[in-house]
């Protein structure tokens, strides 16, 4: 059931904290498989209509058997230690039943060479009861006491905004990942362990992270392209559809421009590792080690378009 279990502590000792529950999925696979066809496409939930600009699960619900969307049942007092979350993505979590006490730690304030008590003055506390959802910035540190019994949904998201943020998390994986290698003496030249490493440590593997950056650019392109066609009707659009237009283009800009980031780290950017050693990004290698020598050529081709067209 793709079900993770957690230890917290407190006063009254340790207690297991349910977290990571894949319950949409399962509800959707269960229905593709046992339900009639009137059932299916029923959801356990409806995200909030602004969570739902999402790249990252909409590229693992098309491609992989995972998601980002979880169900959290933890009992009174379980807890999660001070952390941010994965792959410096935002996130949202909405309290079904129960009552949580979250407590912040905006980047800028945080000093992970500090105790958690030297800390406490850089922080924030904020109370979320039953009905009420929570928004957790990309980067921000936290942790989650659940004041009663609690059962809450939870989303990380990423959208065109924060993949810039995405990629800076991926290129701390990579240079952790490229300190072991080295110890164990693994090739220089095999890409495919290091983007299983990275996929393992991180849940996204470079090849990935531009296949569902090019979606989400090609998709922008057909939406834009549909307003481009009917000129007159963008003129005459409402306030509300000319924001949409308007989002549309900013997105597929931001994206765009970390494209752009990611082949010029292949270039010009050595990763250091504190070693003797320096190991550039391979991305040609990466590439081919995830698609085959076959299909490679066609997603080096599409980022060579992105990158010339714009």
């Amino acid at each position: 059931l793709n079900i993770s279990w957690i230890s917290g502590k407190s006063s009254v000792g340790s207690i297991m904290y349910l977290k990571d529950w894949h319950l949409q999925r399962i509800i959707e696979n269960r229905q593709q498989e046992y339900e009639k066809d009137s059932d299916k496409g029923k959801l356990l939930y409806n995200v909030p209509s602004i969570f739902m600009r999402d790249l990252l699960n909409h590229f693992f619900l098309s491609f992989t058997d995972g998601d980002y969307r979880f169900v959290y049942w933890g009992p009174k007092y379980s807890s999660t230690s001070i952390h941010s979350d994965v792959l410096n993505s935002f996130s949202w979590s909405y309290n079904v039943v129960g009552e949580k006490k979250w407590i912040f730690y905006p980047p800028p304030l945080f000093d992970d060479n500090k105790h958690n008590d030297d800390n406490s003055c850089n922080s924030f506390e904020v109370i979320q009861k039953t009905g009420e959802t929570v928004f957790v910035p990309s980067g921000w540190k936290h942790e989650v006491v659940n004041l009663h019994e609690t059962l809450s949904i939870n989303h990380n998201w990423v959208t065109a905004v924060s993949l810039d943020l995405v990629w800076n998390c991926i290129l701390l994986e990579i240079c952790a990942i490229e300190q072991e290698i080295n110890k164990w003496g693994i090739d220089a030249n095999d890409c495919e362990t290091r983007e299983n490493m990275l996929r393992g440590c991180c849940g996204l593997d470079v090849t990935s992270f531009l296949i569902m950056m090019l979606c989400g650019i090609l998709q922008n392109m057909k939406n834009i392209g549909f307003l481009r066609n009917d000129n007159q009707k963008m003129m005459k659009m409402e306030t509300s559809q000319s924001y949409y237009a308007w989002e549309e283009y900013f997105d597929l800009a931001n994206m765009v421009n970390v494209v752009n980031l990611v082949m010029q780290s292949d270039r010009e950017i050595d990763i250091n590792t504190n070693s003797s050693h320096h190991y550039t990004l391979q991305l040609n290698g990466r590439i081919e080690s995830m698609l085959g020598k076959d299909f490679a050529p066609t997603l080096w081709k599409l980022l060579q378009f992105v990158q010339k067209r714009w």
